[in-house]
């Protein structure tokens, strides 16, 4: 399961960038006013969502800094580890922007890989 909190939930401007879903997903909306009534008559949730809140941000930081760090080669070879379930279910000129490459730079990558193997 993964979070997703845009920017603008905190800056409370407009998003920069839309999110599309490429498959099944939950997805909750909601707004300060209704986390506020949550949070007001569910303290222990607000001190969970709070943990669970704090280890996504640290989680986000070290995976960020992993790829800004990381060629596209080795960001490839991660996401094969890590999540090689996508490989198959994300189209691959999703996959190229999410690793920061062109589809044809991807389709080479993989080609490359393959015959190392």
């Amino acid at each position: 399961m993964d979070a997703l909190t845009p920017p603008c939930v905190i800056s409370k401007t407009p998003s920069d960038y839309y999110v599309s879903c490429t498959e099944d997903c939950i997805l909750l909306i909601s707004n300060s006013d209704m986390e506020a009534e949550v949070n007001a008559k569910f303290p222990k949730f607000e001190s969970l969502c709070k943990k669970l809140s704090e280890e996504l941000l640290a989680k986000e930081r070290m995976d960020f800094d992993e790829f800004k760090t990381s060629s596209p080669e080795q960001r490839y070879l991660n996401l094969l580890e890590k999540r090689p379930d996508l490989i198959q279910r994300v189209p691959q000129h999703q996959l190229a922007s999410y690793l920061g490459i062109q589809p044809q730079s991807l389709s080479r990558l993989r080609a490359r890989i393959s015959e190392k193997k």
